[in-house]
């Protein structure tokens, strides 16, 4: 990890150098001063790798004969983007357009064998970088495929709302700048701006998404990305856009800031000291303090000894997070593929850690604490693998407020039954659970309208909530994602505490109280198109009694 720092951290500063070539050296100053000088976000630092890369390659693609030197930087910088998918896979689609950029301006410039070069050097890196970090060969094309199922839903399953404000002067700054980026300047050079437009639009676009879809403290990656496309056109030619341009950046950075706390002009020289203070304390710990590990068992041990849990032989995970109370057990660590539930949210993702817990790499021991976020129904993150947890594990007395499961040796099947039902319902319809066959999974396979898929793609779609009614009459409302809801889910009795999933596994009937009666889809807003189709299908399965009562 330290290396990959290192390495990012040279061909950023190598980038910028040839970058920052003609140009004043105040604009580099006032540019290195605003990046350490305000609260920058380290996803807006990474994605502006390969925008900053590609821009090197435009200032070092001049006409005449290519400089063997020059071809040398470029080929490590573009060795870098090979690295950066590995780190965060969000990063994998800037990377591939930098390339692509960087690549067609040294044909069109006729630096063919620069060209070619640059090409092979981003796919061959990263395969070097995947096998140095120990990792299959064979396992790189299912990250890659990973990524895209990640990206498919992340839209739905992780929105939160936000101030529309900081929407809005995001928006009109980023427009600004890419009309001020996409005009002519003093010399016209069509092709060049197009493709400096293109991965601005595209830089700009992920840091919106990875903001504003979950709009809570993400939405600082859009102050400080948007802080960075408008001082990139510090290093372009000058148009008659770019003081409107600057001043459209200010606005939309301060209104952005100023909505999250510990944020502001205010703090400036602070955070310009801590880059290097944190820097220099990093490097002193890692080389002078020999008692480094000491102090991380320390930490450790206190995070065990405050989850009241024992220590832990053989391998184990954790359903649904909080990994780090896990790592103090002690135990061997046998991660699902996804290993936080709140984010295997597409069928594909769910199935793999189904498929984890169905084969030899399934834990021997299992610590429950369901712990959904924003307001989820608790077994539908990762509901395809709690039929198989109630199945295969049997819980054991540890006297904590946790539950853990003990892997039972020899025991097949992953908990789900026959179908009892399949009907076809309606969006704000309530509908009627078969009565008196607790437990039950309910599968829901709701679809996305065409401007449904619109929203997804361009910003978010709207939330969908399940009302349920249980069988003393109270009612309950949780969110629910339409990825998951499709691979099925435990629904009855209702389940929200380890308590109670105790409580299941000993006896079932003693949850009377928690039958689900009848359940309603609703959409938590409504929208001038709607985003999800009236109608949807309902599968409806019997579960497999716990052992302990089969």
């Amino acid at each position: 990890m330290v290396i990959a720092a290192i390495l990012l951290t040279l061909g950023y500063w190598l980038s910028l150098i040839l970058v920052s070539r003609q140009v004043p050296w105040y604009f580099v100053l006032a540019f290195t001063w605003i990046i350490f000088g305000t609260r920058y976000s380290p996803d807006t630092i990474l994605l502006s790798i390969p925008l900053i890369v590609a821009l090197a390659g435009f200032k070092t693609a001049a006409p005449g004969p290519s400089d063997n030197r020059e071809t040398v930087w470029l080929a490590s910088l573009y060795a870098i983007l090979g690295l950066l998918p590995l780190i965060k896979g969000s990063l994998l689609l800037m990377c591939l357009l930098a390339l692509l950029a960087g690549t067609v301006w040294q044909l069109l410039t006729h630096h063919r064998r620069r060209a070619f070069i640059l090409m092979a050097i981003t796919p061959i890196s990263m395969v070097l970088f995947w096998i140095a970090a120990g990792q299959p060969l064979t396992a790189l094309p299912l990250y890659l495929k990973g990524i895209s199922w990640i990206s498919e839903g992340y839209s739905e399953a992780m929105s939160a709302p936000g101030r529309n404000l900081e929407v809005h002067m995001f928006l009109g700054a980023a427009g600004i700048i890419l009309l001020s980026a996409s005009s002519p300047g003093i010399r016209r050079q069509p092709v060049r701006n197009l493709l400096i437009t293109s991965l601005l639009l595209l830089f700009l676009f992920i840091s919106f998404k990875a903001g504003f879809v979950r709009h809570d403290s993400h939405a600082l990656v859009c102050s400080s990305s948007i802080l960075t496309a408008g001082l990139i056109l510090l290093f372009l030619r000058r148009t008659l856009l770019y003081i409107p341009a600057i001043v459209a950046t200010v606005a939309a950075w301060y209104v952005i800031e100023s909505g999250h706390p510990g944020s502001g002009s205010g703090h400036f020289f602070n955070n310009l000291g801590n880059s290097y203070a944190k820097t220099w304390n990093g490097f002193v710990r890692r080389t002078h303090e020999p008692g480094l590990k000491g102090e991380y068992r320390k930490t450790v041990d206190s995070i065990r000894v405050a989850s009241g849990l024992p220590a832990i032989k053989g391998t184990s995970d954790i359903y649904t997070a909080n990994q780090a109370v896990l790592i103090a057990t002690g135990g061997i660590w046998s991660p699902r593929p996804v290993f936080q539930s709140y984010a295997a949210y597409t069928p594909e993702l769910a199935g793999l850690n189904r498929q984890h817990l169905l084969g030899s790499g399934a834990p021997d021991w299992v610590i429950v604490d369901p712990a959904p976020i924003d307001g989820r129904l608790p077994l539908m993150e990762d509901g395809p693998s709690w039929p198989i947890l109630f199945t295969r594990y049997r819980p054991v007395g540890t006297g904590t407020p946790w539950l853990v499961l003990e892997r039972i040796p020899g025991l097949a099947g992953d908990g789900v039954g026959e179908i009892i039902a399949s009907t076809h319902q309606t969006i704000g319809q309530s509908f009627d659970t078969p009565a008196g066959v607790d437990p039950i999974i309910i599968s829901l396979d709701i679809l996305p309208t065409f401007a449904g898929k619109l929203a997804a793609i361009a910003f978010k779609p709207v939330p969908l909530s399940l009302i349920i009614e249980l069988a003393d009459g109270s009612h309950s409302t949780f969110r629910i994602v339409s990825g998951m809801t499709k691979t099925g889910f435990m629904l009855s009795p209702l389940l929200e505490t380890p308590a109670e999933i105790r409580m299941f596994f000993e006896n079932p009937l003693n949850l009377g109280n928690k039958s689900v009666r009848s359940v309603r889809v609703e959409p938590q807003s409504k929208s001038i198109f709607p985003h999800w189709q009236n109608g949807f299908r309902v599968t409806i399965r019997r579960m497999t009694a716990p052992p302990s009562q089969g």
